[in-house]
């Protein structure tokens, strides 16, 4: 995790301690992000030092961090995270530059030299430059004033982020400005960063003087700013001495004793561990003039006491000084004050110069509140009262010296903004969003937040948990917590300006179009939705609403509404209406018809115009079943083929040219093969002479009575009637058929349905039928001049010539002579279907109708083609 500042004297890129001082990490990036360090300038530069920035103001007295930002200003600043493994012990160390202990802003410093010990564990150090360095030597070199202010602007001049670990606050979008800042410029002899400086003509020795005293003056301003100087000017007291190397057993009131002896003592310490008591071995005495502190300095050095040779110097240090201002302000407080500052922990200086003990107290000492409560006085009778719930009181009384600090006054103090209240109630505080544990709070860190409020140590008032987060309250916790992922709060319910985010059972619920599973969020399945908040310990938050029945979602999934339903399933016959009809969760009382037969639906929206899903199938073709889902299932059902012209089924014919016609199994409607004008191409022939029936079930949907040929067990022959395989073919579904010669008979006394061997059978020897087209062995009689018995029958052929043929007999006009036979050697039979007869002497033969004509049974007789009928 690092960023790059490119600043005016080069770039540097600082990598930064995100595992030891996590929020202040993020609190730099943030701010980098949002461009609040552009064109900042190093307004205190201190040569091997530190270089200060991150003021937008320039002053050093300004800065937000991002949760001011985000928050307000009672976010302003935030806490230390202070690690003791982090040192100052080289250049480069980046840390910030607080204004006291948990007051870390925006400013930041750079330490320029190594070493800096003296800054260890007073600030929080966050990160350590890794490339720049010799930036960093060029800043420690630059000319600055008696404040160690530049004098000429260094400025950062962007801050770009190479590596950032922290998502961003949902508050942050709005804090990215589009460019960066304008950068501020100041009059007077302040020079810019791009002012180019003529050479310095003042003597070396001038230039180094003046240089030195710079960067004392800039060190004293930094102490000042940690903390470890009241001021910066400030010097040590002359009146004032350092003894060391004391014998532990030496009290304060040896000390007085033999110092007292050069003048007037006005304090004596002897610094002892705050634990437990003892002597550390060195102290402080001072007197009320020099020329007595100087006296004892020059006698008192290397002087035995209490068998230990001690050390007297003048004393160098500013404690006493700092007690007096860190009591009375820089300037505050009278000479008595100050002597009161500077007097001996044990007790304070009489008027004879000498200590009186403190377990002494002076006359008609006044009567403290205890911490807890407060002074309240009513028609001038005051006494102490214990604190109510949402205050803090530190004790004390009202009338307590000027000098007193406010918490020292008896006041009650106010949780909300941590000021002195007199007219608030509890009551009026928890509106606020702050209360205590309970009455007889002692001090602010006793403030706690209500639900629904944070209230972080370094805040003065609480502010409202933010959409999607949410606190019970009674800690000073530094954030509100966030939902987890995938939860949400329902706006609806939180709309209001005063509704208060305080438990995540009513804050963290499973949003619309999600449900939980195994403690995850998902989206909902394609097919459901959900279109409300419900919360997580909900037996509904484990589901989502199904879609009503035909119908689905978009293939995301997610759906907030059963609007989102209006992906119609393929297959089904949808409306608006049936989806409405069957309300959430498909439990309605409709139920969605399939696309009924000679329909389809691939799928798709509903139309919004309540019309159906379902499409008729191209040129009139059907489907096998109800229910189809694509075009492709469209087809012509056995038995037919399509008239593509007319757009329409035709049933195969039954005779055409005395044939018939049969197709079996489905083809898709846009094969060529079953298109067709008359059916003799798209159907399948019985074979010649053979005719076909409309028998079998028809599958087209149309008619449940209606009858096709969809197979060769359609085709038949009549009685009278044979059937033979074509000859010369080596297809065994290729059959013929004829009338019965005379002399045969057929094998089937009535229609004979189906394709198969069944020839005509043969009379015995010798033995005519009367009739082409005999059904019968019985119609089997003896030729003219045979008897009735075969075995005796002889050659003659009486009466021949007295036979005829009948009407409606004769030689089929298909019958090939072969060989020596003539037409009077053939036996007549019965005329085919499509010729006829009007009988007459041996060897007749049928006449074949004329085009466009047949005959509607055989054996038709007639002289003519009258007697024929037209197709």
């Amino acid at each position: 995790m690092a960023v790059l500042l490119e600043t005016s004297k080069g770039d540097i890129v600082i990598d930064l301690y995100v595992e030891d001082a996590p929020n202040t990490c993020k609190n730099f990036l943030k701010l980098c992000k949002v461009k609040y360090y552009n064109n900042c300038i190093f307004h205190n530069v201190q040569r091997d030092f530190i270089a200060q920035t991150g003021d937008p103001t320039g002053t050093g007295k300004g800065g937000e961090s991002v949760y001011g930002l985000m928050y307000g200003s009672q976010a302003r600043f935030f806490e230390d995270e202070i690690s003791p493994k982090r040192k100052h012990a080289r250049r480069g160390a980046v840390g910030m530059a607080s204004a006291g202990p948990g007051l870390n802003a925006s400013q930041f410093y750079i330490t320029l030299g190594d070493a800096l010990d003296s800054l260890d564990e007073k600030h929080t150090l966050f990160g350590q430059v890794s490339e720049g360095l010799e930036v960093l030597e060029a800043m420690s070199e630059v000319p600055v004033d008696g404040a160690g202010r530049p004098m000429q602007n260094i400025r950062i001049r962007h801050a770009i982020l190479l590596d950032d670990p922290f998502d961003d606050p949902p508050q942050l979008a709005d804090l990215i400005p589009d460019a960066s800042p304008a950068p501020q410029f100041e009059h007077g002899d302040r020079l810019e960063e791009d002012w180019v400086p003529v050479e310095d003509s003042r003597p070396a020795e001038e230039i180094e003087k003046e240089s030195r005293q710079a960067e004392a003056a800039n060190r004293a301003v930094v102490l000042e700013m940690i903390g470890d100087l009241p001021e910066a000017d400030v010097k040590p007291p002359s009146n004032m001495l350092f003894i060391c190397k004391l014998n532990p057993v030496t009290s304060e009131e040896d000390l007085e004793i033999i110092f007292s002896r050069f003048g007037n003592v006005t304090s004596c310490d002897i610094i002892r561990d705050y634990k437990t008591g003892d002597s550390l071995c060195y102290g402080f005495i001072g007197y009320d003039n020099d020329a007595a502190c100087e006296a004892a300095y020059f006698k008192m050095n290397n002087v035995l006491i209490d068998d230990r040779r001690i050390r007297v110097d003048f004393s160098q240090s500013v404690s006493h000084i700092w007690k007096q201002f860190k009591r009375h302000g820089k300037r505050g407080g009278t000479s008595d004050m100050a002597a009161e500052a500077s007097g001996h922990e044990r007790g304070r200086p009489g008027g004879d110069g000498r200590f009186e003990r403190k377990n002494q107290p002076p006359p008609q000492q006044q009567q403290v509140c205890p911490v807890g409560t407060y002074e309240r006085c009513t028609s001038g009778s005051c006494s102490c009262v214990q604190c109510e719930q949402g205050f803090f009181c530190t004790g004390g009384v009202r009338t307590a010296r000027n000098g007193a600090k406010p918490m020292q006054r008896g006041m009650r103090r106010s949780c909300f903004g941590l000021e002195a209240d007199s007219k608030s109630t509890t009551a009026d505080l928890a509106a606020k969003g702050v209360t205590t544990a309970g009455p007889g709070a002692k001090q602010a860190s006793e403030c706690l937040p209500m639900a629904g409020y944070i209230m972080p140590m370094t805040w003065t008032q609480p502010a409202k948990c933010a959409a999607g987060t949410w606190s019970a309250g009674g800690t000073r916790d530094a954030s509100c917590t966030p939902c987890p992922a995938g939860l949400w709060e329902d706006e609806t319910v939180f709309s209001s300006a005063n509704a208060l985010r305080t438990s995540q059972e009513t804050v963290c619920m499973v949003p619309p179009g999600a449900y939980l599973s195994d403690g995850e969020v998902y989206s909902c399945d394609q097919g459901t939705f959900r279109a409300s908040y419900v919360k997580v310990s909900s037996p509904a938050a484990s589901k989502c609403f199904s879609c009503p029945k035909g119908v689905t979602t978009k293939e995301e999934g997610g759906a907030t509404s059963m609007a989102a339903c209006n992906v119609a399933l393929p297959g089904f016959n949808i409306n608006q209406d049936t989806i409405a009809s069957q309300g959430v969760d498909g439990l309605g009382s409709a139920e969605p018809d399939p696309c009924p037969k000679g329909t389809f639906f691939e799928g798709g929206a509903v139309p919004a115009d309540g019309a159906s899903t379902c499409q008729p199938c191209p040129l009139g073709t059907t489907t096998l079943s109800t229910g189809t889902s694509s075009v492709a299932n469209c087809g012509v059902p056995p038995g037919y083929f399509l008239d593509a012209t007319a757009g329409k089924l035709v049933k195969c014919p039954t005779n055409i040219a005395g044939q018939g016609y049969y197709r079996n199994g489905w083809a898709r409607w846009d094969n060529t093969a079953v298109q067709d004008t008359d059916g003799t191409k798209a159907c399948t022939a019985c074979g010649a002479g053979i005719l076909s029936a409309w028998t079998e079930a028809d599958s087209s949907g149309s008619d449940n009575t209606s009858l096709v040929a969809t197979s060769a067990d359609a085709c038949y022959i009549e009685a009278g009637w044979g059937m033979e395989k074509v000859p010369g073919t080596e297809d065994p579904e290729q059959f013929r058929a004829a009338i019965c010669p005379n002399g045969t008979y057929s094998a089937q006394d009535k229609r004979s349905f189906g394709l198969w061997n069944q020839p005509c059978m043969a009379c015995f020897p010798n033995q005519i039928t009367l009739r082409l087209g005999a059904i019968n062995y019985t119609e089997c009689t003896n030729a003219a001049g045979w008897d009735t018995n075969p075995e005796d029958m002889d050659t003659a052929q009486d009466g021949q010539e007295d036979c005829v043929v009948a009407p409606g007999y004769g030689i089929p006009d298909d019958v090939q002579l072969t060989g020596t036979a003539s037409d009077a050697t053939l036996p007549p039979a019965l005329c085919p279907i499509g010729t006829y007869s009007n009988g007459g002497e041996i060897g007749t033969r049928c006449t074949a109708c004329s085009a466009s004509f047949t005959t509607s049974k055989n054996g038709t007789q007639g002289a003519d083609n009258s007697a024929c009928n037209s197709e």
